[in-house]
């Protein structure tokens, strides 16, 4: 009768009963707790538009991070570390295929001391304070619409294809990027 309490129940299996329920409620708050987790925006890294082969190149670089935070720059690239790029940075957010973006300040990059203040008086100047697009990611590549109809709008700011990755890894820009 050691196994066993005044009314007769078996203690061992109280016991085993007690286990198996501490053991599963851990279980069950685990999958809760990865469940409930930020999920990272499929928007998060480095993407860089291509627009053409000759010098002068123009191209876009969004920098997209995972704590809200977006960066983007306007480059303009006339040869081997003779660049400028300038443009506004902000915050982001996602509501289905929309992005929305604040922005609240600037950045720029420059090859020279040479285009220091231009790039500083172009980022201060040219853009709003809050853009809306329609946005929809195949394999590598983003593209960024003004309306849902995801048609292109030539000359609009921060519409087109974007690739994956940073400007100084891509194929055609990486030489003028080199040893930085």
């Amino acid at each position: 009768m050691e196994n066993t309490n005044v009314s007769g129940r078996d203690v061992k299996g109280k016991r085993r009963v007690k286990r198996l329920t501490a053991v599963a409620t851990v279980i069950i708050l685990i999958f809760a707790l990865i469940g409930c987790q930020a999920r990272q925006s499929p928007l998060v890294g480095k993407w860089h538009s291509e627009n053409g082969d000759a010098l002068p190149l123009e191209s876009t670089t969004i920098g997209f991070w995972d704590d809200g935070m977006v960066n983007i720059l306007e480059y303009h690239v006339f040869g081997v570390q003779d660049y400028y790029g300038y443009g506004p940075s902000g915050t982001y957010g996602l509501s289905e295929n929309k992005l929305i973006i604040a922005f609240s300040g600037g950045t720029s990059r420059y090859s020279d001391e040479k285009y220091s203040d231009k790039t500083d008086l172009e980022a201060g100047m040219c853009y709003p304070d809050r853009i809306e697009r329609y946005f929809k990611i195949e394999g590598d590549t983003l593209y960024l619409y003004e309306t849902s109809d995801e048609q292109e709008t030539s000359g609009a700011f921060l519409t087109g294809a974007f690739r994956r990755g940073a400007i100084d890894a891509c194929d055609l820009c990486k030489a003028y990027f080199a040893n930085e």
